[in-house]
């Protein structure tokens, strides 16, 4: 451990020494599925997740010391299962197509890496890069993973995937009432982008993000010279990285640098990967 555990606004944080390169999060919780069902039910909203729903803790309210139907709601199994089922898409595809996996069913999630997860950890890499210095605008990783996992449409390689994704995230970003929504699809009744409303410059910066990030990888993903490739690419995701990627590749096509070469460098560079029993925004 490198310090004593600290305290966070809705969870607390273990932090571990350098060399690990870990941390934990430790959210407490109850079951809350029932009461989940019922407050949907009511609104006559999806309970499909309902089940696995739970509450949590969050010290900025005022009945954070009691154990109360006010505390905030959260549902990682349910958003993990979700998520699940946008990665089976392509799964299935790649075992018709005589691919590495011949029973989606009985491989373990943990060793499926599929182009969705790996364009969403390389989109993550690019705002990381972006936004150094400006952490508070920086977009959160839920929207990320949940705006990429609505636009994927089973692409086969993560070039096409990033691409697909990138055309299509903000398809998928409601404006009612004038404010933006980005309801939880376990739970219509939480907005991932709340925050947007008394922070107009964080939907700015998403904005300004993904206008970014398309017109780079997509300028990436029409090249075919490896030296061009590594320029346009590596202010995205760090010139280490892309020179990595570029040296690697040897003779590769721009397709195949965007998929193998990049992905296998940004998980080298410590990236947090994509979390299938995430869901929630603990800190």
């Amino acid at each position: 451990m490198e310090r004593p555990v600290r305290e966070r606004r809705r969870c607390w944080t273990l932090d571990y020494a350098d060399g690990a390169q870990f941390h934990l999060d430790a959210v407490p919780a109850l079951s809350n599925g029932q009461d989940q069902r019922v407050l949907l039910e009511a609104r006559g909203l999806d309970q499909r997740w309902a089940d696995t729903a739970i509450a949590i803790t969050d010290n900025e309210t005022p009945n954070y010391e009691q154990i109360t139907n006010g505390w905030p709601r959260s549902n990682p199994k349910g958003y993990g299962k979700w998520f699940r089922e946008r990665v089976v898409v392509a799964v299935e595809r790649r075992r018709r197509a005589g691919g590495v996996y011949a029973d989606v069913e009985s491989m373990p999630t943990y060793k499926i890496k599929t182009p969705l997860q790996s364009a969403i950890m390389i989109l993550k890499r690019h705002r990381d890069m972006m936004f150094v210095g400006r952490g508070d605008e920086r977009p959160i990783s839920i929207i990320l993973t949940t705006l990429a996992a609505h636009a994927y449409n089973g692409e086969l390689t993560v070039g096409t995937a990033l691409v697909a994704i990138l055309a299509r995230m903000d398809h998928f970003i409601q404006f009612v009432d004038g404010r933006y929504v980005i309801p939880n699809p376990t739970d219509p009744l939480e907005n991932f982008a709340d925050k947007w409303e008394a922070h107009p410059e964080r939907a700015e910066a998403f904005f300004e993000w993904l206008l970014h990030a398309r017109e780079q990888f997509t300028q990436a993903a029409r090249l075919s010279l490896r030296q061009q490739i590594t320029e346009v690419v590596a202010s995205g995701v760090g010139r280490p990285v892309a020179e990595r990627a570029r040296d690697r590749s040897f003779g590769l096509a721009a397709p195949a640098l965007l998929t193998e070469g990049i992905v296998r460098n940004v998980a080298e560079a410590q990236e947090t990967p994509v979390r299938l029993e995430g869901g929630g925004r603990n800190a």
